[in-house]
């Protein structure tokens, strides 16, 4: 019997920055940026646009320290039990 693992697969940073962009709050905010630029208002600096950037750096630093917590867990794991659980 071989070892009872998952291959983990390493994605390209440009490809999780990408993800991001890809859910339903990105798309309210691209929704917002789309219809606020096309509204005849334009006495108020739009608010919007900034925000999907801020959004995806954020999900991004978020992502990152969750995997961070997950490796020093599995970590701790490994210390206690051995190699057999890692």
């Amino acid at each position: 019997m071989g070892r009872n693992e998952v291959a983990e697969e390493q994605e390209s940073v440009l490809k999780k920055i990408a993800k991001h962009f890809w859910a339903p709050v990105p798309w309210m905010l691209e929704a917002t940026v789309v219809f606020g630029s096309s509204s005849a208002n334009t006495s108020k600096p739009p608010l919007s646009p900034p925000l999907l950037p801020f959004n995806v750096a954020l999900g991004t630093f978020r992502e990152g320290r969750a995997n961070a917590a997950l490796s020093c867990a599995n970590a701790a794991i490994c210390g206690k039990r051995g190699q057999a659980w890692c």
